[in-house]
């Protein structure tokens, strides 16, 4: 057992330790036992079966919370086991607007209005889920003796998918998980995670129908834990309605017979029903059909990245949570004069601006403003549009070109949290002053009066840098900048929220990668001699000729290019190591992956990495969780593209997962055909 944890593999997001198996045949992953579980959000399987942890949900008011949950009326039930009456190993009380039943007894609410704090806290757990809930069942799990054996919420009172919330409050207790497959869940994986004192723990999509849960016995634990299970009860249905709901929705974690069994049920009602929904319907059923039969072998060769819960594949099962974020990819296509965006996880590319751009290059976007900035080095400009979300989700924009910047030739761009812009490359001045290399701000209160750009940093040896006016004297009325000798030919730009990063293009004598901070007190023109401020800039890592991509990440510093022995690929320096780097010796620097030729990349504000490859023609993306190695999953063709950027908003409560969009189109067809 010793020799087999030293060959152990550490996967990046939510404490995820280990696989259970290394020659290729897709397991599950085990979270670790040690330490408090971090945030989560990701699928535990391929069945769509998602697992939400927020472990400071209710940091604020949890003791106050904790206090008045203590004075709701807890009894000790009793339930049947194989014909024997036991007491439950825990107290309990029921509050909501339906009876609940389980374990063979049914229960009557109490009213809401004898616990305003349970109305409190569903509140805010509904602003987070985006569900509805309409009952909670809350326990009170006195030590560690108290617990709850393995079962699934899977009653037909909560319907098909249902989504679970739990919040807890006091002892931090295990939490475990254990996947059902072919109605067997004895030699399942299995999942293990720490709740927190204020957490939530929310399960949906499929993993009712697919994962059983428990609360396991600690005899080291002496304090209370207070959990609150919020649920939807809802009407029982009938006819049709309810055999798609047991049979279809079974698919998802059953063999594929399941299927056939229900076209037997439905046929035996209404055999013309039943062939009809077959024959109008046949991809979609075959859709299904595929999505019980998929082994994991299968699951690999669809390109799916288990360790981010993003895919790739043809077969688009995966669509956004109430409360999740819609991911819009854009991307600059120059040969074909224009920009087109996919909505992840569906590769395909739809147009967003088609006209008045003659070299579209790079990008940025401003989410706060939602605003798309595109760079044209032919027209010697950079654009701004107004962008906007349609309610069928298709990414617009307004209609109207706006200029950022005039007589500028941008190679990079980034947005900080403010909304101001960063632009590197070079301004076109007009005889006999010539332009030089370096990085411009424009504030975000700016674009609308087309301020001119400010001057931040310039290429140097560390002196002040005056501003010129048309005949090439020195402006007195404007700051200098600082110049440093770590800017020759700057390319791809990125910021954080205090600290400007650049790449550079064409290295020359200056470093690859450097940090500085985005705003420099400078002084006027004239009078006292102006001071030194090499120190201002910094270098960060030197083991590329050429960047040609940058991203800030929450794990570290992504960036690609062609280094000065190897292959063109992207590297990382992880977060312990951005302030200072290693640009000495680049020992800090860590190869992430292997990419023919990448222009550019984006992260997604989340787990995931995407790499424009122009050697591909393909956008490609890596798990960004951890600065280590990883394989390139495509997720997207993309012949001639230049350059990329990621534009997230709040999701408008989708309700579906891809499988539930196949079930909902299924049944729409065939009440039509009744």
């Amino acid at each position: 057992m010793v020799s087999r944890r030293k060959h152990v593999k550490r996967m990046p997001a939510c404490s995820i330790a280990r696989k259970h198996t290394f020659q290729g045949q897709l397991k599950l992953f085990e979270i670790n036992e040690s330490g408090s579980t971090q945030p989560f959000w990701g699928y535990l399987d391929r069945r769509g079966s998602v697992l939400r942890y927020l472990p400071d949900f209710a940091s604020r008011n949890a003791e106050d919370w904790l206090r008045r949950l203590r004075s709701l009326p807890y009894t000790q039930g009793r339930v049947k086991v194989f014909g024997k009456d036991y007491a439950e190993p825990r107290l309990t009380c029921y509050f909501g607007d339906k009876a609940y039943t389980y374990s063979g007894r049914t229960i009557e609410p109490l009213p809401w209005s004898r616990a305003p704090v349970l109305q409190d806290i569903r509140k805010e757990v509904e602003s987070i889920t985006g569900e509805s809930f309409n009952s909670v069942l809350c326990n009170r799990y006195r030590n560690g003796d108290d617990t709850v054996g393995w079962h699934a919420d899977n009653e037909p009172i909560y319907g098909p998918q249902p989504t679970i919330a739990s919040v807890t409050f006091g002892a931090e207790r295990d939490f475990d998980l254990k996947e059902c497959r072919k109605g067997s869940c004895r030699s399942a994986g299995r999942i293990r995670i720490r709740l927190a004192h204020g957490s939530l723990l929310v399960m949906s999509g499929a993993t009712q129908e697919c994962w059983q849960h428990s609360l396991p016995r600690r005899k080291g634990v002496q304090d209370e834990r207070m959990d609150l299970t919020f649920r939807k009860v809802i009407e029982s249905t009938k006819g049709v309605i309810t055999s798609i709901k047991h049979y279809v929705i079974s698919c998802a974690c059953r063999p594929a017979s399941a299927l056939a069994l229900f076209f037997f049920r439905a046929g035996s009602a209404s055999p013309d029903l039943a062939s009809m929904a077959w024959c109008r319907n046949a991809a979609v059923w075959t859709a299904l059909l595929v999505f019980g039969a998929l082994s994991g072998s299968d699951a690999l060769k669809l390109g799916i990245n288990w360790e981010t819960g993003f895919e790739s594949s043809g077969l688009q099962w995966k669509s956004p949570l109430p409360g999740e974020t819609e991911r819009y990819l854009i991307a600059s296509f120059p040969k074909d004069f224009k920009i087109s965006y996919a909505r992840l996880p569906d590769p395909t590319w739809r147009p967003l601006i088609v006209h008045n751009l003659s070299n579209p290059a790079a990008l940025a976007v401003d989410e706060q403003n939602m605003r798309l900035f595109v760079a044209d080095p032919t027209a010697s400009k950079v654009f701004w549009y107004k962008l906007k979300v349609l309610p069928s989700k298709f990414l617009v924009t307004e209609g109207l070109q706006h200029v950022a910047a005039e007589n500028m030739i941008a190679k990079g761009m980034a947005v900080s949290q403010a909304g101001d812009l960063f632009i590197s490359g070079r301004v076109v001045a007009s005889p006999p002053l010539t332009g030089h290399s370096a990085i411009y701000k424009q504030a975000a209160d700016g674009f609308e009066a087309a301020s001119p750009l400010k001057r931040l940093w310039t290429a140097g040896d560390g002196s002040w840098i005056p501003v010129l006016n048309t005949d090439g004297a020195p402006a007195t009325s404007e700051p200098m900048s600082p110049s440093t000798p770590e800017i020759y030919q700057p390319g791809p730009v990125a910021v954080d929220m205090f600290t400007l990063y650049w790449g550079n293009a064409i290295k020359g004598n200056a470093s690859a990668l450097v940090r500085g901070p985005q705003t420099v007190p400078a002084p006027l023109p004239g009078g006292a001699a102006a001071p030194k401020s090499k120190a201002g800039a910094h270098a960060l890592a030197n083991n590329l000729q050429a960047v040609t991509g940058l991203a800030i990440t929450s794990s570290g510093i992504f960036y690609a290019g062609r280094p000065v022995q190897g292959r063109p690929g992207i590297f990382a320096l992880r977060s312990e190591d951005s302030l200072n780097g290693c640009a000495a010796d680049d020992h800090c620097v860590h190869r992430v992956a292997q990419v023919s030729n990448p222009v550019d990349m984006c992260w997604d504000g989340d787990a995931t990495l995407f790499i424009a490859d122009s050697g591909s023609g393909a956008v490609l993306s890596v798990p960004s969780s951890t600065a280590s190695r990883h394989a390139v999953v495509k997720v997207a063709e993309a012949l001639g593209v230049h350059a990329i950027t990621m534009l997230t908003v709040p999701s408008m409560a989708t309700k579906v997962t891809g499988l539930g969009v196949a079930l909902v189109t299924a049944v729409a067809s065939l009440l039509s055909s009744v």
